[in-house]
């Protein structure tokens, strides 16, 4: 999609929250295909989330405010949702690995069955915990121990470091709002960081929506 959309910009970062009327900037670009993704492809609105499994405040999303967005708004066709990796290795010393079971769950088709469960049980990314999780959800468990001794779920989540870090992210769960180009990219138009309660996602997603511009 190439929508012109003239919307509120909504930047929300820590505890507090600014919010300024104006456009987000020009031509930022977030690729999303290829990337863990529910709702369809044809969804006016896409939400792009870089995540940490092992992030207390990306857990309380998870738990908290997630189901609501996909319920309002995914499962409606309103929004495409894409997950991206964000482990912040440097505080959370089991994030990697976690991410990248996530990938070697998604390579057997369970990637949202291994979210959940792991957001739901950030107590149990060790590497013994992974492979139990991998299990409960029915993953091969001799492939996914495979996988993720391997390199290429890896470097998939060194990419979605290094493409977090290029957009200026450096904080857990941050999310950006935007238009799908026909280039398989997302067109940035707001952005939140922080595990916001609900209302502040529907504010910023109803704005965007009502948007006239929005095609």
């Amino acid at each position: 999609m190439g929508a012109t959309v003239a919307a509120a910009a909504i930047f929300l970062t820590g505890g507090t929250s600014v919010t300024a009327i104006a456009q987000a900037p020009e031509r930022t670009e977030i690729a999303t295909a290829g990337f863990p993704a529910r709702g369809p492809a044809t969804a006016p609105v896409t939400i792009v989330e870089f995540s940490d499994f092992e992030c207390p405040f990306c857990g309380r999303y998870s738990r908290d405010t997630y189901a609501q967005i996909q319920r309002e708004y995914v499962d409606t066709g309103k929004v495409r949702y894409v997950f991206r990796h964000l482990p912040l290795e440097n505080l959370h010393p089991q994030a990697f690995g976690a991410a990248v079971a996530g990938e070697c769950a998604r390579a057997q088709g369970k990637f949202w069955e291994m979210h959940d469960r792991m957001f739901a049980n950030q107590r149990a990314l060790t590497p013994p915990g992974l492979i139990k999780s991998a299990e409960a959800i029915g993953l091969d468990a001799a492939a996914f121990q495979q996988c993720v001794a391997g390199d290429a779920a890896k470097k998939k989540v060194r990419q979605d470091i290094a493409d977090a870090e290029a957009l200026g992210s450096n904080a857990t769960p941050a999310f950006f709002f935007g238009v799908e180009e026909k280039d398989g990219k997302v067109r940035v138009l707001q952005k939140i960081v922080g595990a916001k309660a609900f209302p502040v996602f529907k504010t910023a997603l109803d704005t965007i929506l009502s948007s006239p511009g929005l095609k």
